[in-house]
């Protein structure tokens, strides 16, 4: 076997966020080893101390500190500026609710060594964010091995997803130097002949990456498009779900509990809403709608009103934009996600799940199958509250989108485990406290 079975992809490009949160951790107990380890201060300051940590490091992963993307200084001023105050704010909070006189020269103490602590970070993350992109993006040359017409395709892919890997068709592999390649790409590994074989093996025997198309989508794009599917992967049962096997019931069991917690938790919000919706145009509190679920059986969703009452008197459309028919109050319910909650009822009663492909209206649905190689392999498992594609890919306007977004679901139906469903409950709260996804960008 040339080609080796890949675990966990969607670690690849969390390995620098996981590297910089463990970095985060050394500089924080090196920074207040004197505060720690100070034989004069009470346990519960050190208590406090250590929430401080889980404070700082949670608020850097939802503002971005982590990213390192390319961004200018002045934001990365500003990101560490809101996580000093907010850190301020916790711990002077913190230090005086906790004791019955105020500990000034403690305060004091923590505050100049937190400033320095920041600016330190400061400095560190800027130059992370110039190592990251001059070494661990650097530009790698791939070469593709397969027919023409797939070769631009996954070229096309790569282009518009980073300038980083360069990918050249060729139909001859003898004529490549080992000088001058990084990785080569399989598009279908049983068409490959004995010569060009033992030219493969050659390769990754001395550390040249040999990949098929749809591994190589999943470890360097985080998603599967149609086209890098073939009938064999689906014959192998690539995409196949286990019949009701032990992590789908464990699944099944957290989806209920959760729900019902988030239900519980969330009812003042939701009954807020209820008022504000009936006080902004005096209309119908919620509507159902009709969706597309597992084994394509349409069953009804529940949702808090965010759109006027004849927003679809010309039938079902497209989000857009600004769209007009969103009322006011609606705008801020579906930037803060609340009009969905009361779909925790669907969960409940085992028509969804908490993570999953996002079900689409059957008129809307079925266009899609039309248009999209492949589309019914979401239905495969139960659509979800929020899945891969929502929390990677922007809010879906069109078919081009739902094109892009069933890559992403794909990914998640091959790829899905409890550590990944994990994964995108904690960026599914990032989204939501950044207020970010919930709305189509033309």
């Amino acid at each position: 076997m040339i080609l080796g079975k890949l675990s966990y992809p969607w670690l690849r490009y969390r390995k620098k966020i996981i590297f910089s949160f463990i970095f985060d951790f050394f500089l924080y107990f090196l920074f207040f080893a004197h505060i720690i380890f100070d034989g004069t201060i009470n346990s519960e300051y050190r208590i406090i101390l250590f929430f401080n940590l889980f404070f700082w490091t949670s608020l850097s992963y939802i503002f971005g500190r982590y990213d390192f993307i390319k961004e200018s200084i002045l934001r990365r001023i500003l990101i560490h500026i809101v996580l000093l105050t907010f850190c301020f704010a916790f711990y002077n909070i913190s230090i005086n609710y906790s004791s019955n006189f105020s500990e000034i020269s403690l305060i004091r103490k923590f505050t100049i060594t937190f400033t320095i602590y920041v600016s330190f970070c400061f400095l560190i993350t800027n130059f992370l964010n110039q190592y990251f992109h001059k070494y661990i993006f650097k530009k790698n040359n791939f070469f593709f091995i397969g027919n023409e017409e797939k070769a631009k395709l996954v070229i096309k892919e790569f282009k518009n997803q980073s300038s980083n890997y360069i990918i050249k068709p060729i139909n001859e592999i003898m004529k490549i130097d080992k000088k001058n390649v990084n990785g080569i790409i399989v598009d279908n590994p049983e068409e490959v002949v004995k010569e060009i074989t033992k030219k493969l093996i050659f390769f990754q025997n001395i550390g040249i990456e040999v990949i098929t198309t749809l591994n190589w989508c999943e470890m360097y794009l985080q998603r599967i498009p149609s086209f890098a599917i073939t009938n064999s992967d689906i014959i192998k049962g690539l995409f196949k779900t286990e019949f009701q096997s032990i992590e789908m019931r464990i699944k099944r069991l957290g989806d209920i509990l959760l729900a019902l917690i988030l239900l519980i938790i969330t009812f003042p919000i939701i009954l807020t809403s209820m008022i504000l919706i009936f006080l902004d145009d005096r209309g119908p509190i919620f509507y159902t709608q009709k969706r597309v679920g597992k084994n394509e059986k349409i069953f009804s969703i529940i949702k808090l009103r965010s759109m006027r009452v004849d927003a679809e008197r010309k039938g079902p459309q497209w989000a857009k934009e600004k769209d007009l028919r969103i009322t006011k109050i609606g705008t801020l319910l579906r930037k803060l996600r609340f009009d969905e909650l009361p779909q925790l009822i669907s969960v409940i009663k085992g028509e969804m799940s908490l993570i999953g492909p996002r079900p689409e209206r059957p008129s809307i649905d079925k266009e899609l199958k039309k248009s999209i190689p492949h589309y019914s392999l979401r239905y495969s498992i139960r659509p979800g509250l929020s899945g891969w594609a929502q929390v990677n890919y922007p809010y879906g306007a069109s078919i081009k989108d739902s094109k892009n977004k069933l890559s992403y679901d794909l990914f998640y139906i091959k790829n899905r485990s409890f550590i990944l469903d994990i994964l995108i409950l904690i960026k599914t709260i990032k989204l939501i406290l950044n207020a970010k996804g919930s709305t189509p960008k033309n």
